[in-house]
């Protein structure tokens, strides 16, 4: 009898050490929410709805020409994250997060030698449309037949609670997504 009681015992204090902690649990899960809102946004490439997530608002004309750049895909839609661990600190958070991304040195390479720099003025003229042609043309000729090459990196994102909403801090460098340091 005294076994069951002491097992007993065990099994509510461990139910209370949960309830007690379940507040800054709750904290915690939201922060890590709002960083994966982001991120699935980004690599959705719904940019609007990613950006909701930030701390700092951004004009919708940004939209326009984030939205129709033909390096998204290559850039975004390629992403891929995992949280690694979340820190509460009153209100800011600090969510690390895994992220495997494309080598952009050898993107940026890969297109660089398969465009003629020196010509690239002339051949897209005043046009933003044959410029955009002329990069979706580079980029599909650097990705065809190849895959593109990834690395992992770890990115610190850093948040605030602002009207009780967790949003990425204005003073996060968030290139460490891309693996830009």
């Amino acid at each position: 009898m005294k076994k069951y009681f002491l097992v007993t015992v065990v099994i509510l204090s461990m139910l209370m050490f949960q309830g007690c902690s379940k507040s800054n649990s709750s904290k915690d899960n939201e922060a890590t929410k709002a960083v994966s809102s982001f991120m699935d946004n980004l690599v959705e490439g719904n940019f609007k709805e990613a950006y909701d997530n930030l701390e700092t608002k951004v004009e919708d004309e940004f939209f326009d020409e984030i939205q129709n750049n033909p390096m998204n895909d290559l850039l975004f839609g390629q992403l891929k994250y995992e949280i690694v661990s979340s820190e509460i600190k009153d209100d800011t958070a600090t969510v690390k997060i895994k992220v495997t991304h494309p080598k952009l040195d050898e993107i940026v390479a890969s297109l660089m030698s398969s465009v003629d720099i020196s010509n690239l003025g002339d051949q897209a003229g005043d046009s933003i449309e044959k410029g955009k042609e002329m990069l979706q043309t580079a980029l599909d000729e650097v990705t065809k037949d190849k895959e593109i090459a990834t690395e992992e990196t770890e990115a610190i994102i850093e948040l605030k609670l602002v009207d009780d909403k967790w949003v990425i801090s204005e003073d996060c460098d968030l290139t460490g997504i891309l693996g830009v340091q």
